[in-house]
């Protein structure tokens, strides 16, 4: 479950892991709104975008993506990677306790097309998604009773993209624009961050020993399978 315990999967010679196809509950990626416009820096655009989630109350649907489109994203490609990975290892551990990250029934839709809807949606810059797992490695292992499987993943993984977009990058989004992106009310992102920064103990930064730590491991993740989707 942590990522020292999947690191060897990500060796040169690793097989192909085509995404899982999750059980269903995509509803809340419906084909519907159209596509976001650029990002604005924050305090210009949030008043737009709340307009815009009051008026279009269904969430992004999920694209289908081209490979070859994917194929210079190392590092979010890696960050698919490195979740399709502990996923296939929460099979083999112990039930988890239910937490405000499970989804019940699973979505329908892939980790790893997810995380492309995230990307193409989010705008943000691509040490976004270093600092994802960064954050979802302190997550877990402070965590133990929480396990990252079909039912958390995708919770999870949005969520601690936001926390790093907001710590990261200069400009993004509203929360409601991120979460008509994600797929769940703003009511609910807002508790699942509290949550997530309270379970980190509000501790973001990662020191840029531990981020080319991790750099490393995404662009090793993306390089070890050629980019399949679900």
């Amino acid at each position: 479950r942590r990522l020292s315990d999947v690191a060897v999967a990500f060796a040169p010679a690793a097989a192909e892991h085509p995404p899982r196809r999750l059980s269903d509950v995509a509803a809340a990626f419906a084909p519907a709104a159209a596509q976001p416009a650029a990002a604005q820096p924050a305090a210009i655009a949030q008043a737009a975008v709340m307009a815009a989630a009051e008026e279009a109350a269904e969430p992004l649907p999920v694209a289908v993506f081209d490979n070859r489109a994917a194929c210079g994203e190392k590092e979010v490609v890696g960050l698919a990677a490195a979740i399709e990975n502990i996923i296939d290892l929460a099979h083999q551990a112990c039930q988890s306790t239910i937490t405000v990250f499970h989804c019940v029934p699973a979505p329908a839709v892939s980790i790893r097309q997810y995380i492309f809807h995230i990307r193409q949606h989010f705008l943000c810059s691509d040490e976004c998604f270093v600092l994802s797992l960064a954050y979802i490695d302190r997550f877990l292992r402070s965590n133990p009773h929480v396990v990252l499987d079909a039912s958390t993943a995708h919770k999870v993984v949005a969520c601690s993209v936001v926390l790093a977009v907001k710590f990261q990058d200069d400009n993004y989004y509203s929360n409601a624009y991120y979460a008509r992106v994600t797929g769940v009310t703003l009511q609910e992102l807002n508790s699942l961050e509290k949550h997530m920064l309270e379970l980190l103990d509000y501790k973001l930064f990662v020191s840029p020993l531990h981020f080319e730590a991790y750099r490393e491991l995404v662009c090793s993740a993306a390089c070890s399978q050629e980019v399949i989707w679900a």
